[in-house]
């Protein structure tokens, strides 16, 4: 409680985030990364994979725009790496030339438009080293990416397409992997579901359409958010209405017990 307190005071966090030694538990606990949202997503995968026993995973990036939230996903993933023993691959996906033009009223034209958000490609090769960076078709470069033996499994997901039409596509060509490319449980950080206000985001358009119409057709697959977030961290975000995950119940490793106190509910 005293921590939280403190945390409020401004210039605290930011101050306390430029400390290289500060644990990447402690980073994610209060929210001292500079995109917390990621920290937390590229944590979750790993802690999930450690438990399971898996010594690599693939955290994602959909949707690059100018690369600044990729060398955030580049600062982090080494730092969690360390902290969980647990090797941590980079890949970012974008058309590289903006939006396409809308489908219809569910890519929500009334917030964005064709050529939108465009990529200046060779600034963010610039800035990145070790995120693969992917342009062109992003479903069909997610599922060529998924289908090389070497990929390791999915384990977070940062989807920012905007459009309806691309998360879609996204969606799909990760359900579409086998089983052995993805955790049994993917935390998915939806960014276009929240902002901007006039959106009037809804469950007819953008992202929310997409997750619906996904847990429509797939029946042992499901996105759901991950209910309550807010309440169980530290301190309060608007970025824990973003975090969904997405349950694969009918994976192999969907049933492991993770519990690592579970030895205590054995003695009760």
């Amino acid at each position: 409680m005293i921590a939280r307190h403190f945390l409020k005071v401004p210039g605290v966090s930011r101050l306390l985030s430029r400390i290289p030694a500060m644990p990447a538990g402690v980073r994610v606990e209060y929210d001292l990364w500079n995109d917390p949202a990621y920290g937390y997503g590229v944590q979750s995968g790993a802690r999930l994979a450690k438990t399971l026993g898996l010594p690599r995973i693939t955290v994602m990036e959909w949707g690059i725009v100018q690369g600044d939230r990729t060398v955030q996903l580049e600062r982090i993933a080494p730092v969690v790496s360390s902290h969980f023993g647990v090797d941590i691959d980079s890949a970012a996906f974008d058309t590289g030339k903006g939006l396409p033009p809308p489908v219809d009223y569910r890519d929500c034209p009334h917030v964005w438009d064709e050529g939108f958000y465009t990529t200046d490609i060779e600034r963010v090769r610039s800035k990145v080293r070790s995120v693969q960076l992917n342009f062109g078709d992003v479903g069909s470069n997610i599922g060529d990416f998924l289908a090389r033996p070497d990929t390791a499994p999915v384990g977070f997901v940062a989807c920012n397409l905007d459009y309806y039409s691309l998360a879609s596509t996204a969606l799909e060509a990760l359900a579409a992997a086998p089983p052995e490319k993805r955790l049994p449980r993917i935390v998915i950080l939806f960014d276009d579901m929240v902002y901007p206000e006039r959106a009037c985001h809804n469950e007819w358009t953008g992202e929310l359409r997409a997750m619906n119409e996904f847990n429509a057709s797939h029946e042992h697959m499901k996105v759901a958010p991950l209910r309550w977030l807010r309440w169980m961290r530290s301190s309060p975000g608007p970025w824990h209405e973003m975090v969904h995950v997405l349950h694969d119940f009918s994976h192999p490793q969907y049933n492991v017990l993770v519990t690592p106190e579970g030895y205590r509910h054995r003695q009760m």
